[in-house]
């Protein structure tokens, strides 16, 4: 017996890093098949150095109890340690991840800080201000916010973009009036150049950026929502995955901007321009385009009703929209020539007038769309629903339309193509 539990307490000191319960169980149902197998050939073979006949059933019982308690008791022991070995291993991570975030926290804090102290010095010593384009002073300040940004988290980025905004380093407009007394808007042009900066992420919400130079710089999920970015450029802005909803965008440049899949809804976009943008799943329930109530509980909708896009004289030109939902929107004469729509849904969309010669529609649905005195012109349709829609005095000159449903639609007037 002492020779057994010697074996079994060394085993198991030797096995306590590579075993696991799986193995642990193998290795006990292994045991009992070995045991089990040696009794039989016991009583079947008459083994009598084993003790038979004189030993019964009851006999080979007591044996294997007697081998099996140390077994049991060993066992249990090395897993009750294993369990608790592993619980403060557990506990020693998240202890250690803890401590490793409060430093990452106390180095951002600290390169905020440093960050803020260096460009105050530029301002104060420097006349960072007034200096021209290519003069140490400017050149150093866009070094010192393009490192310290890449460094930073989403909430640290925004202190840095208020810094810049309010300081009056990264453009903003003031009022103007022109000869006849009428107000308008005059852009200050932006010290600090933002071209490639990394905000992807930042935390933006309800922040105050009009006028602001953002052309160029990565903003890659960053949350915008509420965010007032009137007048503030954003053209060739990677905006992938961004939360812009209820934004404002009035007067926006979004021109080559990439807006995959970002989230626009209820965002307010008059007079934004939006050409050559990348809008592929791009959301934009309730957009507005025009002066419309901005607060969806103003519009008078039924429960489970949403607001429509309002896009009215929007410019789209040459936009990828590809998949986008614009279900009921409001795209009176808007400018959608050279887009790509494929499988776009305009379900019951407001396209009178709109520009969409050379777009690409291959599997757009358009049913119920008006479409009155649409430009059509070398459009591509093919595949496209358009049942139900209306076509009147479209023009659908070289249009493909191979494959479109146009079952129920009014091609009256319509032109460059004969009614069925």
């Amino acid at each position: 017996m002492a020779g057994i539990l010697f074996f079994v307490h060394n085993w198991k000191l030797i096995a306590m890093e590579s075993m696991t319960p799986k193995r642990w169980l193998a290795v006990g149902i292994g045991v009992a098949i070995v045991f089990l197998t040696f009794v039989f050939l016991a009583y079947y073979l008459k083994w009598e150095w084993t003790g038979y006949p004189t030993r019964t059933p009851w006999d080979w019982v007591l044996l294997l109890s007697a081998f099996a308690i140390p077994v049991v008791i060993a066992v249990g022991t090395f897993l009750f340690n294993r369990q608790q070995q592993e619980r403060q291993e557990e506990a020693n991570q998240l202890q250690h991840e803890r401590a490793l975030q409060i430093e990452h926290e106390r180095t951002m804090d600290e390169a905020l800080q440093s960050y803020i102290d260096q460009l105050g010095q530029l301002l104060l010593e420097k006349d960072l201000r007034n200096a021209n384009v290519d003069d140490e002073p400017r050149t150093l300040a866009r070094a010192r916010t393009l490192t310290v940004l890449a460094r930073l988290d989403g909430r640290r980025k925004r202190s840095v973009l208020e810094f810049l905004y309010e300081a009056r380093l990264i453009g903003s407009i003031k009022p103007s009036w022109d000869e006849d007394g009428r107000q308008g808007h005059e852009r200050v042009e932006e010290i600090i150049d933002l071209d490639d900066a990394d905000l992807d992420g930042a935390d933006l919400s309800f922040a105050v950026l009009v006028g602001t130079d953002l052309a160029e710089a990565s903003l890659v999920e960053a949350d915008l929502s509420y965010a007032r970015l009137s007048h503030t450029l954003l053209n060739r802005a990677n905006l992938r995955g961004a939360k812009l909803f209820y934004a404002h965008l009035d007067n926006a440049d979004l021109s080559y901007s990439n807006l995959i899949d970002a989230d626009l809804s209820h965002g307010s976009l008059v007079e934004a321009d939006l050409s050559h943008a990348d809008l592929s799943r791009a959301n934009f329930a309730g957009v507005r385009g025009t002066l419309e109530p901005w607060f969806e509980e103003k519009a008078d909708l039924e429960p489970g009703e949403r607001y429509q896009a309002n896009l009215t004289r929007a410019n789209l030109f040459s936009a990828a929209l590809e998949e986008a939902d614009l279900l009921g929107a409001k795209l009176f004469y808007a400018r959608l020539s050279e887009a790509n729509l494929i499988d776009t849904s305009f379900i019951e969309a407001d396209l009178r007038y709109a520009d969409l010669s050379h777009a690409s529609l291959m599997g757009a649905n358009l049913e119920g769309a008006d479409l009155s005195e649409a430009n059509l012109e070398g459009a591509g349709l093919s595949e496209a629903n358009l049942s139900g829609a209306s076509l009147i005095n479209a023009n659908l000159v070289y249009a493909d339309l191979n494959g479109a449903n146009l079952e129920g639609a009014d091609l009256t007037g319509a032109t460059g193509r004969e009614e069925k």
